[in-house]
Order: structure tokens, then C-alpha cells, then sequence
């Protein structure tokens, strides 16, 4: 009975972890509407997750200055990503630095979809 109750207790346990990394990891954009009009716009709008410092975002832009450039505003933790226009196929890298960043979930609308289904759907 005791294992039972253990395993029972760490099953419960390691689901809550579960959930709650999903949550501390996932970054909101405007909706499906901003993100087909980014396509034109070459201007993207995430909000990070409050475990990303600033800094962080500062050093995992600066791997990518070729293809965009990241404006991060700490208060409200938004971060607005311009692509330069000489590059082609810009916006797989903007997943890698999404993912850099520790970002592994996007909220569209109302759907939280992981990093990998985001890019296949709205970045290619």
C-alpha cells in the first residue's frame, strides 16, 4: 500500500513540474492576424516569459545581428524583432534565437503551440 501511495504521490508530483515548465517558458505573440502581417511587415512582437532577463535577450541577439535587429523593453517584456531586408529565410533564424532565449512554447490566440509547430506554420 505504502509503494502505492508513493507512486501514486510522485506520478502527481512530476506532472505539476510538468506543467508548470510549459507555462514559465512560453512566449505570446499578437495573434494569427499580427503574425500574417509580419510576413510583409518584416517587424515581429513576442512577449518573453519573466525568466528572461534582459540580458539574456541582449546576448542571444547578438548572434543574429546579420539577419534582424531586437528591441527589448524590460517593463513590459516585449521584444520587437525587425528583419533586415537583404535576408532570405530570416525567420528560421528568429526561431532559433526564440529558443536561445529558453522560449519553447508560443501562445497564438488562444492555442500554445510548441517552438518547433510555430515554425513550420508562421515563421516558413
Amino acid at each position: 500500500m505504502k509503494k502505492a501511495f508513493f507512486t501514486l504521490t510522485a506520478i502527481v508530483a512530476l506532472t505539476f513540474t510538468g506543467i508548470s515548465q510549459e507555462r514559465t517558458n512560453t512566449a505570446v505573440t499578437k495573434g494569427n492576424t499580427e503574425l500574417l502581417e509580419s510576413k510583409t511587415s518584416n517587424s515581429y512582437s513576442y512577449i518573453l516569459p519573466d525568466e528572461i532577463s534582459k540580458e539574456k535577450v541582449e546576448k542571444s541577439a547578438s548572434y543574429y545581428t546579420k539577419t534582424f535587429t531586437v528591441a527589448y523593453n524590460e517593463k513590459t517584456r516585449e521584444a520587437i524583432i525587425v528583419m533586415n531586408e537583404d535576408q532570405m529565410k530570416g525567420e528560421m533564424i528568429m526561431g532559433r534565437f526564440l529558443s536561445s532565449c529558453g522560449v519553447r512554447f508560443l501562445k497564438v490566440d488562444d492555442q500554445e503551440i510548441t517552438l518547433d509547430e510555430f515554425m513550420k506554420v508562421y515563421l516558413k
